[in-house]
């Protein structure tokens, strides 16, 4: 048994050097305020009215709460 723990584990550690990366490119413009969907973790901007399906679940009844990032003015 041991053997075969050894050999999964060393397969592993190949696949995560040849790729030794966890990166992920973020979909944002810093520049601009913004809320961030607490569903799709997705920001919302300033002034886009798209906003309000946003935060629904099909199998939740009530919105999450919006999380804030940046100043309020």
């Amino acid at each position: 048994m041991p053997r075969t723990d050894v050999h999964w584990t060393r397969k592993i550690l190949s696949a995560c050097e040849k790729n030794p990366t966890d990166a992920y490119q973020l979909n944002y413009d810093m520049h601009n305020p913004f809320d961030i969907c607490a569903a799709s973790y997705r920001p919302i901007y300033r002034g886009n009215r798209d906003w309000q399906g946003c935060h629904r679940l099909k199998d939740q009844p009530t919105p999450i709460p919006l999380m804030y990032y940046g100043k309020r003015k």
